[in-house]
């Protein structure tokens, strides 16, 4: 039987909806799994989608992620350092 062990909740768009980070096994074939979850009158809390991440793909994902993560300015200032410098011409009067 696989463990499932959950690692984190996010809050989702709005008080009905919730992001979980799920854990799924011990072994070589382990995965993470993101849920989807939203709550149903009379029903409760249900997954409405999920995703399975493989063991071998995490760390791209965490790669990816951290490129997300870095604030705006630094990604704009890195993306200007990479086109060159623009160096401005001098006019002279009209």
């Amino acid at each position: 039987m696989i463990e499932h062990r959950i690692l984190g909740v996010m809050n989702g768009r709005g008080d009905d909806e919730v992001i979980e980070i799920v854990s799924c096994g011990d072994g070589p074939e382990d995965c993470i799994q993101l849920r989807n979850r939203r709550w149903g009158s009379g029903i409760g809390w249900y997954t409405q989608k999920s995703v399975d991440i493989p063991a071998s793909q995490i760390g791209r994902l965490i790669h990816a992620l951290e490129k997300v993560k870095r604030p705006a300015s630094r990604q704009a200032s890195e993306s200007r350092d990479s086109r060159g410098v623009i160096l401005p011409f001098r006019s002279f009067g009209t």
